[in-house]
C-alpha cells in the first residue's frame, strides 16, 4: 500500500508540472481566431470529400456538390470575420497567474486522492481486464460488440451504394461469422443478383443457405450451387455441396463420386481436402467400397484431375470387393509397392508421384507421402 500511494504522489507532481509549465511560462502566445478554426475544419472537409472519392464512397457528382457547399462556407466564414476586429487576449497577469498555479498544485492530487477513494478499490490486487470479463461471463464481449458495431456500419454505407458487389459481398461473409444465416442469405443474394456468373458469390450464397436451413442442402441452394459449377467447374464449394445433397437425397454413392473428383481436382495442399477425405472415409464405408479402388470421373479426368490413388480395373474392384480386409490391404499395398518401383524408373512423372502421395495417405504413411510430394514439388518448378 506503501507503494502505491508513493507512486501516486509521483504521478500527481509529474502531473502538477505539466499542468504548471505553460502557466509559468513568460512567452505569450496568441490563441486562434474562431475564424481560423473554422478555415481548418472546412479545409479537413475538403481533404475528406477526395478521400472519400477515391476510396469509391462518393460519386463525382456528390464529391463536387460537396466541394461547393464547404468553399461556400469558406467564403462565408472570410466575409464574415471582416470588420469583426477581433482583438487577440495578452499575456495573463503575473500575480493571476501565480495564483492559478498555486490552485493547480493544491487541488489536482486533491481532486485525483478523492476520486480513487470513491470509485476505486485499493485494498483489490491487480488482475488482467481479460481475467475479470471471463470470471463475469463477458470474456468476447469487447470483441463481439466491435464486430457488430462494424457489420453495422457496413450495412449502413451500403444504403448509399446498392450497386457494390463486393461491398454486399463482404457483408454476407460478415454476418455468416455473426451466425446470422438469414442476413446473410439477403446480403449475399444481393451480390449475386448483381454477379450471377461470380462462383465465389454464388457458393457463398449456396453456402449460407445450408447453414441457414441447419444443415440441408434445399432445392434452392442446389440451384446456385449448379450455377457455381457451371461457371467455375473447379469450384470446390459447389462441388462439396452437391455431393453432400446427393448422399442427403439418397444417392450415397454419387455424392462419394463426386467428393473423389473434387479430391482430384484440389492442390495438394488445398485446406479442405481434410474434411472431404472425412466424408469419403464414411460414405465409402457405409458402401463397403474400399477408398485405393475410387477414381476420378470422365469428367474430372477431362479437368485435368488426378487419380486419388492407383487405378483399378473394373475385373480388379469386383475381386477386390470380395476379399477379406486382410487380403484387400496387401493387394492395396502391392499396387502402391509398383507405382513406387515404377516411379524409381521414371522420376520425371509428376502425376505419378502425386497419386502415390495420396495412396500413402489412404495407408497413413505420411512420411512417405510428405516425401512425395516433395518430388512432385520440386518437378513443377
Amino acid at each position: 500500500m506503501t507503494l502505491l500511494w508513493l507512486a501516486v504522489a509521483a504521478l500527481s507532481v509529474l502531473a502538477v508540472l505539466l499542468v504548471a509549465a505553460p502557466l509559468l511560462s513568460r512567452r505569450r502566445r496568441s490563441p486562434p481566431s474562431r475564424r481560423q478554426l473554422d478555415l481548418g475544419i472546412y479545409r479537413e472537409q475538403l481533404a475528406e470529400v477526395d478521400r472519400d472519392v477515391e476510396r469509391g464512397l462518393l460519386g463525382e457528382n456528390e464529391a463536387e456538390a460537396a466541394r461547393t457547399e464547404v468553399k461556400r462556407r469558406i467564403l462565408a466564414a472570410g466575409a464574415g470575420a471582416e470588420g469583426t476586429g477581433e482583438s487577440e487576449t495578452g499575456a495573463t497577469r503575473p500575480a493571476r497567474r501565480r495564483l492559478a498555479v498555486g490552485l493547480v498544485c493544491l487541488l489536482a492530487p486533491l481532486a485525483a486522492i478523492g476520486i480513487y477513494l470513491s470509485v476505486g478499490a485499493p485494498g483489490e490486487v491487480d488482475r488482467p481486464l481479460a481475467g475479470r470479463l471471463a470470471e463475469a461471463g463477458g470474456g468476447n464481449a469487447l470483441d463481439t460488440m466491435s464486430a457488430e458495431d462494424a457489420v453495422r456500419a457496413l450495412a449502413h454505407a451500403l444504403e448509399s451504394r446498392p450497386n457494390d458487389i463486393e461491398g454486399w459481398a463482404l457483408l454476407g461473409r460478415s454476418y455468416v461469422g455473426l451466425q446470422k444465416f438469414p442476413e446473410a442469405v439477403d446480403a449475399l443474394g444481393r451480390a449475386h443478383a448483381l454477379a450471377p456468373d461470380r462462383a465465389d458469390i454464388a457458393s457463398a450464397l449456396g453456402e449460407a443457405q445450408v447453414a441457414a436451413a441447419d444443415g440441408r442442402v434445399t432445392d434452392e441452394a442446389r440451384t446456385v450451387f449448379a450455377g457455381a459449377l457451371a461457371a467455375d467447374p473447379r469450384e470446390p464449394r459447389a462441388r462439396y455441396y452437391l455431393g453432400l445433397a446427393k448422399a442427403q437425397g439418397g444417392d450415397v454413392r454419387g455424392g462419394l463420386q463426386d467428393w473423389v473428383d473434387l479430391v482430384a481436382l484440389s492442390p495438394a495442399d488445398a485446406p479442405w481436402l481434410t474434411a472431404v477425405r472425412q466424408q469419403i472415409a464414411r460414405a465409402a464405408g457405409a458402401l463397403g467400397i474400399d477408398i485405393a479402388s475410387l477414381g476420378p470421373s470422365p469428367e474430372a479426368e477431362a479437368l485435368g484431375g488426378a487419380a486419388v490413388g492407383p487405378r483399378l480395373g473394373a475385373g480388379e474392384v469386383e475381386a477386390a470387393q470380395q476379399m477379406t480386409p486382410e487380403d484387400r490391404n496387401r493387394m492395396i499395398r502391392s499396387m502402391v509397392e509398383r507405382l513406387a518401383n515404377r516411379l524409381q524408373a521414371n522420376p520425371d512423372d509428376r502425376e505419378g508421384w502425386l497419386r502415390l502421395a495420396r495412396a500413402y495417405d489412404v495407408l497413413g504413411e505420411t512420411d512417405k507421402a510428405a516425401d512425395a510430394r516433395s518430388r512432385a514439388d520440386a518437378l513443377a518448378r
